[in-house]
């Protein structure tokens, strides 16, 4: 059985660090990739849902009157 030196205990803890900030990097990388992207959608569903909002409000207000007088019945007294 051989013996480790200190040196081997050293280069092994330094490969160990180098491995966890290498592997620290590419997963802030990943998390803020994913940020990014959670963002742009939530952002660009927004505006669709403000622009969806727009329409729904100019519609009813265009249509109101046609819709009133072609839908109800007529209650003339006659």
């Amino acid at each position: 059985m051989e013996m480790r030196t200190a040196s081997d205990f050293e280069s092994t803890l330094a490969a160990w660090a180098v491995g966890g900030i290498a592997l620290s990097i590419i997963g802030t990388l990943v998390s803020l990739y994913l940020l990014y992207l959670i963002i742009r959608w939530g952002v660009r569903d927004g505006m669709r849902d403000a622009q969806r909002d727009i329409r729904d409000q100019r519609e009813p207000l265009r249509q109101r009157a046609s819709v009133a007088r072609t839908d109800l019945p007529d209650m003339r007294a006659d």
